[in-house]
Parts: C-alpha cells; structure tokens; sequence
C-alpha cells in the first residue's frame, strides 16, 4: 500500500503542474491588463503600491514593461507608482552581510520588480533588506533616509509613508503574503516576533560610493 505521505505529494505535485499548466493557457497585452484596472475604477490615490507575480498570470505580451506601462497608463503620471525591491542583503554564515548597491543588487521579489528598477527616472532606496523602487512625483522624498531608519518597514521608512498617506495597494497576481505593509502594522502594534533578539550589521553603497554600516534587528 502507498505510503499516505507519498501519495499526497504526488497529489500535489500533479496539481501544481495543473495549476501552471492552466496559467500558461492565459494569454494577455497591455489593453487587456488596462481594460481590467479600469474596471476598478478611475484612479483617484496619490500613490500605487504594487506586489507582483509575472508568472501567476499566464503569458503576458512584452512582459514587465507590458505591466508597467498598463500600471503607469491606469494611475497617469500624476501618481506615483511604487514597487518593492527587496534584496534582502543579510550576513551569510561568516557574519558578513553582502554590500546593496541601489543601482545593481537584482531584486529577489519578482521579474516585474527586478525590471522596474532598472528603468529611467525610477528612484530606489538605500536599505539593504527591503529597498523600494519608485517614479513620479515625490518620488525621490519619499525614499530618502530609508537606510537610516531603525527598522525597514516601521517608523520614518517609506512603507510607514505610503500606510499614512493617500495610497492604494494592488496586487497583481500575488498573494497577502507578500503584502509588506503588514510588517509596517506589526511595528507599530510593536508585536514581540517582528525582530530578531540580537543584531547584525548590514551594509549599503550610498549615492557618493560610500560603504555606510546599518545596525538592523535587537528591537524588542
């Protein structure tokens, strides 16, 4: 008799090809992308927040810039468009954590995010776990000072910004478990398994070439 355990990672395996086998059968182009934000309406934020997953959506025509220039036709040039473009730079097991580079570390959340950060006119932050890219106006404010603030979703970070101000969060085949605004949440609620107990030292190229070191973690 087959193993119970056996028998249902087989289960799961077929299902998971299932799955992928049936988002390949979706085709889509930017005025099928448009045609469905518009269906959420007209735009009326100052700021779009986008977690992303290229490859939950089928084939889509061009690619991320497809996605992009859909997000960017939908929320006009007057919004800014942000992405997550974490890289999550921590030490390796010698304790030492690999230099961010806001112009060349890929981002590890996605190909839409890795593209957008690539692009003219988009500003990325300095931190060295949990950088944001983003273009519009504002753009360059609401970045700046990320890599000094104590933690990198809670208080004076742009994830704290875009939570308090006029913003809107779509996600674009991604789940809630990508949703980084929920760590903002869990910082101000001061939840106690948010951080590690002990902290490590992080490390990021400025904008001047300069190394600078960030404490990160210890916060009860």
């Amino acid at each position: 008799m087959m193993d119970n355990n056996l028998s249902r990672r087989i289960r799961e395996g077929v299902w998971r090809r299932y799955k992928r086998a049936r988002r390949k059968m979706v085709r889509l182009n930017e005025a099928k992308i448009l045609e469905a934000l518009q269906s959420c309406g007209a735009f009326k934020a100052d700021l779009l927040l986008v977690h992303s997953s290229l490859s939950a959506c089928g084939s889509i025509e061009g690619g991320p810039a497809t996605v992009i220039s859909a997000l960017r036709s939908w929320i006009s040039n007057e919004a800014v468009l942000a992405l997550p473009t974490h890289t999550w730079s921590y030490p390796d097991n010698t304790g030492v954590a690999p230099v961010y580079d806001y112009t060349s570390s890929p981002s590890l959340v996605g190909a839409i995010t890795n593209y957008y950060r690539r692009q003219p006119n988009v500003v990325r932050s300095l931190h060295p776990s949990h950088s944001l890219a983003c273009s519009g106006p504002g753009a360059e404010e609401l970045c700046v000072g990320h890599e000094s603030c104590e933690t990198p979703c809670g208080a004076g970070t742009p994830y704290q910004r875009i939570a308090e101000g006029n913003s809107s969060v779509l996600m674009f085949g991604a789940t809630l478990d990508a949703y980084t605004l929920f760590h903002t949440a869990e910082d101000m609620a001061q939840v106690p398994y948010l951080y590690a107990p002990e902290q490590v030292t992080l490390r990021t190229r400025r904008k001047d070439g300069v190394i600078q070191p960030i404490k990160c973690g210890g916060k009860t």
